[in-house]
């Protein structure tokens, strides 16, 4: 009889233990998924982050553009600081209606290229865009 009492118990630790670790690698599985969700989105903001300011760079070099052609004669072909970045004016392309004027920036490994077309005469946006290559 002392002996069946002592197996329950032991079974009932035994029990215990077991659903103690279940517990702790329940706990353990739900922490890691968080902080690799955190992880992860954090990633993602970067990513965001990165993309705004290689977007204001190559505004800002598409101004500097606009701004040098309106003081005088500009062809472009040049790298131009903006801020604590730096961005790319390509070659400018002139025609009879439109002036073309090409800008990109890349900031830890976002790029962003613009196209600015404008009219030659007034400098009066006609349209201006993202585009994912030259």
């Amino acid at each position: 009889m002392i002996k069946a009492k002592k197996n329950r118990a032991s079974i009932h630790g035994y029990v215990a233990i077991v659903s103690a670790v279940i517990v702790t690698l329940i706990l353990l599985l739900v922490v890691l998924v968080s902080s690799q969700r955190s992880f992860l989105g954090n990633e993602g903001a970067r990513a965001l982050e990165s993309k705004e300011e290689s977007l204001a760079a190559a505004e800002g070099c598409l101004e500097h553009a606009l701004l040098k052609i309106t003081i005088g004669s500009y062809s472009g072909g040049e790298t131009i600081t903006v801020g604590s970045s730096t961005c790319s004016v390509l070659p400018v392309q002139f025609f009879a209606t439109g002036t073309v004027i090409k800008a990109s920036s890349t900031i830890r490994n976002v790029t962003t290229k613009l196209r600015l077309i404008v009219a030659t005469s007034s400098l009066q946006t006609i349209s201006k865009e993202e585009v994912a290559s030259w």
